[in-house]
């Protein structure tokens, strides 16, 4: 993947799918790719705007996870 990003790829998602997304970035981190998920970013007290971005996009793609 790009070096140019600081993550590979960004993972947004409902919490009712927590389990299932979790899973998901434990399976691409496997895989090598740099993960961004908010449980391994974003620590108490954090500001989760400026966290979640750091003020420019962070990654080189982007998933959301859809709501049916």
């Amino acid at each position: 993947m790009s070096s140019e990003f600081e993550y590979d790829v960004f993972l947004s998602y409902s919490s009712k799918d927590r389990e299932i997304v979790h899973a998901l970035a434990e399976r691409l981190k496997q895989d090598g790719l740099r993960v961004w998920l908010d449980a391994w970013a974003i620590q108490p007290g954090d500001s989760i705007p400026l966290k979640g971005t750091g003020g420019t996009w962070p990654s080189s793609h982007f998933t959301i996870r859809p709501i049916f």
